[in-house]
Parts: structure tokens; sequence; C-alpha cells
């Protein structure tokens, strides 16, 4: 076993919610771990099984693969795509893993050594706490049941964490959920948050299911040992003291202020513009896409992709593809469709050959953190998924907010109205955006001076995003931080 930092240290139990956006961040923070010395038993579903083991096992840069253990638990493969309705069912299947868990509790509790590499004579200890997800906070109870803290990751910036702490102070006013003509919510030291800017979730409906279950995740968030957040505290400091202040007398032993930020959490390596004229092209043969921005000028590219869980109708489609051609942009086009359609169906007649020689519509995976490295990208119109806004933070783009679900909305807002390295697209709620609005947010960002501005913002954040995990720096000094912690729990443990 690989013993990075020269001895055995604390073992934990790691468990991300079942969703690669979720799964991600939680890889990178267990090789983080891993490589301080921290054993890590480490929970994944079946769909995810091949990328986990991918990212956690099989990566020959990282060095501290004896410290690893990936344990799977079965779940339908149908979960590996998930649309906003099967999201909701995932939900459900997550909330019963309680037996698989207890039952590896009780296997990795029964003895004083667990042997996780059969090759090497090392091994490890009993675990001293589970980290998880906010989304599976049952796992408190188990936590409780083997004696040992828990601890939430979060896989977002802190706005989201900030509702959900309020949520059950909203609920018990009697503010959520919110009605159509519901007043703005308020959190610490973050814009108002307006009804067209809440999660579904947040929202009356006929199906309470997905309000209920956001409200016990906020309940049973405050119950964690600390919160640990991918984001960067010199980004987000003011709501994160906002957040500290607002809660800090009125829980038992402090836990808000134990919220650690330890991102951003994702792979760095390469995750930056090349100077003008440096070739990639050992990276670039393998790859259309990147194959395709070699031909294109520096920062001339609008890279666009809005994630792999939610479609957009065809008349959107139709509309967005009308707005880009009409802005005569380059642009590189991730686009999903339904399994097994052809594109041309969901585009206007004749797109695909007029754009051709500025455009590329692409419907397979794309390798995104390279793709914002590039160059040639000079811009990101993006969903917001917290994954993709930290690529496009680190690699310097700005970006164009589409916001979609969940903490979406509040991601978009803190880039825009906080951060400002991005500009959204206006719409209302269910609204189809017409060509002419997305051909004018387009033309800001790509042309104009406003885009110029936003460049060079973006550029001071991926500074300091790129800095964090350096010694003395935020991150870094909060993972040191908690690794002390867990390790000083073997002592109490005994």
């Amino acid at each position: 076993m690989v013993q990075v930092s020269g001895s055995l240290g604390a073992h934990v139990v790691a468990f991300p919610f079942p969703m690669q956006g979720h799964i991600n961040p939680f890889v990178f923070f267990s090789k983080r771990l891993a490589e301080c010395g921290i054993a890590i038993t480490f929970i994944t579903t079946t769909p995810h099984l091949a990328s986990t083991r991918r990212g956690l096992l099989e990566d020959e840069s990282f060095k501290a693969h004896g410290n690893i253990e990936v344990i799977c638990f079965d779940i339908p493969m149908r979960f590996a795509k998930l649309n906003y309705q099967s999201f909701v069912e995932l939900k459900h299947v997550a909330n019963n893993m309680g037996d698989r868990l207890t039952e590896l509790m009780k296997r990795l509790m029964a003895s004083n050594a667990t042997i996780i590499d059969p090759s090497s004579s090392s091994c490890f200890g009993p675990p001293v706490c589970i980290i998880s997800d906010m989304y599976l906070s049952w796992t408190q109870d188990i936590a409780n049941d083997f004696k040992v803290p828990r601890y939430c990751l979060y896989p977002s910036p802190t706005p989201f964490l900030s509702l959900m702490y309020n949520l059950p102070k909203f609920d018990a006013e009697g503010l959520t959920p919110l009605p159509p003509d519901a007043k703005p919510l308020e959190i610490p030291n973050f814009p108002p948050l307006a009804y067209s800017l809440m999660p579904r979730s947040f929202k009356v409906d006929e199906d309470v299911f997905p309000y209920e279950f956001q409200l016990y995740q906020a309940k049973r968030l405050r119950e964690a040992a600390g919160v640990l957040v991918n984001s960067v505290y010199e980004l987000e400091h003011e709501i994160i003291t906002g957040l500290q202040n607002s809660f800090a007398g009125g829980l038992e032993h402090d836990q808000v202020s134990k919220i650690l930020t330890i991102g951003p959490l994702l792979d760095a390596g390469g995750l930056h513009k090349q100077p003008p004229g440096e070739k990639q092209e050992a990276e670039e043969e393998d790859n259309e896409c990147l194959r395709w921005l070699t031909q294109k000028l520096r920062s001339s590219v609008l890279y666009i992709c809005f994630g792999t869980v939610f479609v957009f109708p065809t008349q959107q489609l139709h509309e967005l593809a009308a707005g880009l051609e009409s802005s005569g942009v380059h642009f590189l086009w991730v686009v999903r469709i339904p399994t097994g359609e052809d594109i041309a169906t969901f585009l206007p007649d004749g797109f695909l050959e007029r754009t051709k020689d500025r455009g590329l519509v692409y419907l397979s995976w794309a390798p995104q953190a390279r793709i914002l490295g590039h160059p040639a990208i000079g811009g990101f119109l993006t969903h917001c998924g917290w994954n993709s806004i930290c690529e496009s933070m680190v690699t310097g783009v700005p970006m164009i907010t589409w916001p979609l679900e969940g903490d979406q909305m509040l991601n978009s807002q803190l880039c825009v109205e906080i951060l400002k390295i991005a500009i959204t697209v206006p719409k209302k709620l269910n609204e189809i955006v017409g060509q002419e609005e997305i051909e004018r947010v387009v033309r800001l960002l790509m042309e104009d001076t406003a885009g110029d501005v936003l460049r060079k913002k973006a550029e001071e954040v991926s500074q300091i995003t790129q800095s964090t995990f350096l010694p003395g720096a935020s991150s870094r000094k909060n993972l040191d931080l908690f690794v002390k912690e867990l390790n000083s729990l073997i002592l109490i443990s005994k």
C-alpha cells in the first residue's frame, strides 16, 4: 500500500450521491486525502463503477491507489443517464441503501484491521467517520449507530448551502414551499432569491416528495460534525461569513462554524490556457473537438454545453441554432439529443451546411476540461452545473449562464452578480429564448468590450482558483486541518 505521508492515517468511508456530478468531487477529494495518508473506502454504484475505478485506481499520475478501496452498491443501470423525472426516482433509490451501508460498516468495524490490498502487508483500521453527500443525510443515523461523526461534503458553492440551512426557518414561517406569487427569499450576503430563480423542488406542486426531501436534508444537515464545500474561500468569504453569523448562536456545538472550503475539486492537471502558438499535438490527435480547435484563432470560439441530464425541446434548439448562425461567431456545440435520433431533425434546415466553416456540432462525450483549457476558447455558454463552472474558473473562461434546474440558478447569480465573470440569458420560467436574444448575448460576450471586461475578471479568478491548494492558501490549509482532525479521531476511537 502506498503511504504518501509515511504512516498509515485514519480510515474514512466516502459515500457520494449516485450521480456523476456528485461523484466527481468525491473522487478528487478522496485522492487529495489519500495523498495525505488517509485510507478510504469509497462507495459507488453500478452505473458509475467503471468511471469511479478509472478516476481512483487507474490514474497512473495518482500515486496513492493503495490507500483506497472501491465498494459497489447495485442500482439499475438506467440511472447512468438521467432526466428530471428519473433524478427524482433516484432520490428514492438512494434513500433505501441504509441496510447495505450498515452491513458494510459492520464488516469494516468487525476487526482491528481491514486488509485492503492483498498484495501488500499494509491494512486499514476501523473507519473513524463517514463522509457523505448532503443528499444522503440518512447516513447520519448510521454514523450515530456506530458512534462515529458524519461529515457532509457539499459538491457546490455556498449560496444553495445557505438556502438549505435557512429552509427549516422559512418553512416554520410559512414562506415555503413557494407559491407563484411568493416574495423573494433573503439569505445573508446574497441577492434576494426571486421565485423564478428558485429550484423546482422548493415550489408548490402536486408531488410533495421533492420539497419534503429537500426539507428533510436541510434539517439533518445541522447534525453533521462539519460541512466540506467544493469552493474557494477567497471567492465566497462574505457569503460564508453571513452563513456562519446567521447560525452561530443556534447550534449546540456551533457546527456551522466548521464549514471548510476545500475546492475546487477537479483534476487541475493541464487546466490552464497554453501560451499563444504552443502546440498540444499529442492530446489533439485523439479527439475531433481538439483537432478542430487547432484551426481557430485564440479566444475566438464559443463553447456550448448544457450537461448530461436535461434535453432542450426542439423549438429551443432551433432558436439557439438560429442565434448562433446570425451572430457570426465561431462555436463548438456539444448537443444532447435522444439516442438514435438524427441531429438534423432538431436543427433548422441547412444549418449544419451553412455553418460548417465556423461551427462544430458534436454529439459524443467531449473532454470538456481540455476544451476549456484550449487557447481557441473565448467563452462558455453553460447550464451552470458547478463542476462546469469550476473548470471555467480555473481556465479563466468567461461565461454566458443559462441555468436550468436545482442549484444552477444560484450558481448563475454567484457568477454574474458576485464574481462578475459572466452574463446571463434573461428568461422567464419555461420560456423559449428567441434567436434575437441569443444572438445579443453571444455577441456581447465574444465581440463587445463588455466581454473583454469579463475576460479580465475571469483571469483574476483563474489565478485565485489555481493557487488555492498551494502552501498557505485557503483550501490547502483547510485540507490540512481536516486531515489533522481525522487523524485525531483515531485516538478518540481507541
